[in-house]
């Protein structure tokens, strides 16, 4: 089904895409021209051109990168066509060389250095240097002043002038005239200079050609070498391979850039890192996206190096850089996955509508209407932004270069394969964009400011910011002002665009950008080669588009309870749900417990009980019996201890905690035991036993009687002495057999006399340096404590303060304590 709205966006993309191709003669460097010669017929081409001018290309490597030259442009505008709006396009059908090919003959080199620049490369590895247009006319050639250019047989240096520069460089020479008194003009010592001025004024081409001759001294005779080549297109132009001697000042607006797109890089990372330590972080995709961008980056570094400068190292040389760009592309593929891990997070987080569209693509499920409607708006989208940036360039007098980070060069005609190395150009731009730079920021400042009116203005000016420095689309010979004017307002459709249409739009608009400005000099070329890369250019701009029409004309709708649950949002699911059923043992073994201890005369009694983790397998609990008149007769007291530890354990000494009381009400201790035994062995696993001590104490006789399965042996401390009783067989645990006859003990408690209770958690804690306190320790608790003039809640709170202090509040296991005192 279709939408009107969306019909709006796609008619507006296409009226903009019609603005900037008939903008664009205006304001693209590379209108009217095309790339007539591939890379190695260029390097053939030059290489037979160095052997005609006497170099030696045999010990050298002859390698070509693609140049564009807005400056000499800017030079045309001001100097030769003052009275003319000169146009790219103008240029290029005049044949000036607005762009063309940059053509080295070098040294293969064994030593590592950096060249920042053609100039200081040639200084240091050249041999012969070429700059040509399109048409392989050279523009400037100049051979190193360390190598010998001859001497060639031709004795006359206005004969071997033109020889050169008409034959050789392929100049018309019925258009141009030497200038006379620049006929013995002397360059330097040992050389000499030859001008030559155009005469045919309507004609295009150089105003001036200008050559440099060697002088070699012979046998009587002088005959001369090649030194130099350049042309002029206005009297006072210098041309020459330059080198990086520009500065700024303190308060140069391109710092001010840096360092706020530096501030962007910071913001990027602390989100993502943020969310890392939050744990909301999707991992899988995160890094498999870095490592794509990573794997990318190399391959597109690789692709370029490996046919021009990559020929002139040794392979040490060229292994110890091949490792330090995979390093580049790894930290540039973190920082991508840091962006991507922020972007999915927040938006996750936020419940921000688009995120449904990219866990499709994760889940390779593409054939979605909102998938091709995401596609469909991001190319229109880019017709729109093509049209503000034409507009604003137009508007500013200036144009635009393809953007590339090897200065004046550009590096995917140079490639290997320049239709790969294009597409991996465009995909990294296109996910740098999206996914990091806007998708981050632009995502963060959504959610921070909640006004319109400031966010529009704010995500703007910083969608500016990005295009012109962090991730530059084309470069432009625009002020830093002018610049941030259109690109902030080129920016604005992109804005509008993720807030209408989502992230994979903004993805697919750079995408579609920047294959837009790079492929049309492919296109329209006479070298077969170069026209092949062109077509496979084309096809990776028709290729998404035509998917997008198909699904948003005939994919399904996303369905709406089709929600993906990331990994961490499973766990942290999970979790939940481990706490809520960690809180209801919590409670239900709490429950479990006394919550007073009862009041009974003659007697005083109190427990407690600490698990060695939140909830544990230990637990106490009371019961009082009563005689035929309902009054109190008899103390029942029961204490357990589950193996094991935390929730499981808990559940089995809640289920224990309700046999043991039912019986406790009426029956003796051992036929508690008796009849709990069978049932636990029934519901328990072969892993569970619970030992368990429960005792009745007559408060009209004072016996106490005791049935043990498997538990510590009670203490009772009477006047100074500690007595441990003896207990009968069997002495086996609750669920270890389905039939043990429990026996019971008695003792007659005196008055005075105190009666100890509890786990084995007591004499197993442990102290910092390991050591138990053993039963000996538990012992020496007990002597030491005044029980003559402590009750049993002092003496229970005495011991808890003692065992813990002890264990440095770290139990080895769960432990419990009743302590019973006769008054």
């Amino acid at each position: 089904m279709l939408y009107k709205s969306d019909h709006i966006v796609f008619y507006a993309g296409v009226l903009g895409l019609i603005i900037y191709l008939i903008m664009r003669p205006s304001i693209d460097l590379h209108s009217g021209v095309s790339i007539q010669q591939g890379r190695e017929e260029v390097e053939q081409r030059m290489s037979e051109l160095a052997l005609d001018l006497g170099v030696d290309t045999g010990p050298y490597v002859v390698f070509a990168t693609r140049m564009q030259d807005a400056a000499l442009f800017a030079r045309l505008q001001d100097s030769v066509f003052t009275n003319t709006n000169l146009t790219p396009s103008m240029a290029n059908r005049a044949t000036y060389p607005l762009s063309g090919w940059h053509v080295f003959l070098s040294r293969i080199t064994d030593a590592p250095g950096v060249f920042p620049s053609e100039h200081h490369f040639f200084e240091n590895l050249g041999i012969l240097f070429f700059n040509i247009d399109d048409h392989l006319r050279v523009r400037h050639a100049e051979v190193h002043p360390s190598v010998d250019s001859g001497p060639w047989k031709i004795e006359d240096p206005v004969e071997l002038a033109s020889h050169i520069i008409f034959d050789q460089f392929g100049y018309e020479g019925r258009f141009y005239r030497l200038l006379p008194d620049e006929m013995a003009g002397i360059a330097g010592e040992g050389s000499i200079r030859l001008i030559y001025e155009k005469i045919a004024r309507g004609s295009a081409g150089p105003e001036f050609l200008e050559i440099t001759l060697d002088i070699h001294n012979g046998a009587g005779s002088e005959t001369f070498g090649f030194r130099k080549f350049r042309t002029r297109y206005y009297n006072n132009e210098s041309y020459m391979l330059r080198g990086s001697n520009q500065s700024f000042d303190a308060f140069n607006p391109v710092l001010l850039g840096y360092a706020a797109n530096m501030l962007v890089v910071f913001v990027i990372l602390f989100i993502g890192i943020r969310q890392i330590f939050r744990g909301r972080v999707e991992w899988r995709r995160g890094l498999s996206l870095g490592l794509l961008v990573a794997v990318a980056y190399f391959m597109w570094a690789f692709l370029f190096l490996q046919p021009t400068y990559y020929r002139l190292f040794s392979p040490q040389l060229v292994f110890v850089d091949q490792i330090s760009n995979a390093v580049t592309g790894l930290v540039f593929g973190f920082y991508v996955c840091i962006g991507y891990i922020a972007w999915e997070s927040i938006s996750r987080e936020h419940n921000i509508k688009d995120i449904r569209i990219f866990d499709t693509v994760w889940q390779a499920r593409f054939f979605h209407a909102d998938t091709g409607k995401a596609i469909l708006s991001g190319y229109a989208v880019a017709g729109i932004l093509l049209a503000i940036l034409s507009a604003g360039l137009f508007a500013f007098g200036a144009v635009f270069t393809q953007y590339d980070s090897a200065l004046q060069a550009i590096r995917e005609p140079s490639s290997l394969i320049p239709a790969v190395s294009a597409g991996l150009n465009v995909w990294m731009t296109a996910v740098i964009i999206g996914f990091v730079n806007f998708g981050v920021i632009v995502n963060y400042l959504r959610i921070k400011i909640r006004k319109a009116a400031v966010f529009i203005p704010v995500a703007s000016l910083f969608t500016g910011f990005m295009f012109m420095l962090l991730s530059r689309i084309v470069t432009t010979t625009a002020g830093f002002w002018q610049e941030l004017i259109i690109f902030s307002a080129a920016g604005l459709p992109l804005l509008i665009c993720y807030l209408y249409f989502g992230l994979m739009s903004v993805l697919f608009s750079a995408w579609a950008v920047k294959l837009m400005i790079m492929l049309p000099p492919f296109l329209d070329s006479g070298s077969s080669d170069v026209f092949t890369n062109g077509l496979i250019l084309l096809l990776l701009f028709i290729l998404p588009l035509l998917h997008g029409i198909l699904t948003y004309l005939y994919g399904s709708r996303l369905p709406e309870d089709a929600v993906y649950i990331p990994e961490y949002e499973q766990k942290l699911a999970k979790q939940l749900r481990f706490e809520r059923e960690f809180e209801i043992a919590k409670s239900s073994q709490h429950a479990l417990m006394p919550k007073n201890a009862p009041e009974l005369p003659g007697i005083d009694v109190q427990g407690f009980f600490i698990p060695s983790f939140e909830v544990g397998g230990d637990f106490y609990d009371f019961s009082v019996q009563v005689d035929e008149n309902n009054k109190p007769k008899a103390l029942a007291i029961a204490v357990a201890d589950v193996s094991g530890k935390s929730i499981k354990a808990a559940f089995s000494a809640i289920f224990t905690s309700g046999l043991l009381l039912s019986g406790m009400r009426n029956n003796t201790p051992e036929q508690v035991l008796r009849q709990a035994n069978p049932l636990l062995y029934q519901k328990t696993d072969a892993q569970t036993f619970i030992t368990c001590q429960v005792c009745t104490y007559n408060m009209g006789t004072g016996i106490l009687r005791v049935a043990n399965a498997g538990h510590c042996p009670p203490l009772i401390k009477r006047g100074g002495e500690i007595i441990e009783m003896k207990l009968p067989a069997p002495k086996y645990p609750l669920g270890v057999r389905p039939d043990v006859p429990y026996t019971a003990v008695e003792i007659i408690l005196e008055r005075g006399d105190v009666l100890f209770l509890y786990s084995d958690g007591l004499p197993e804690a442990r102290n910092r340096e390991g050591d138990r306190m053993e039963f000996e320790g538990v012992r020496k608790i007990l002597t030491d404590l005044d029980t003559g003039s402590l009750g049993s809640a002092e003496i229970c709170d005495h011991i808890r303060r003692t065992i813990l202090t002890y264990s440095d509040y770290e139990l080895a296991d769960d432990t419990t304590v009743v302590c019973l005192k006769v008054n």
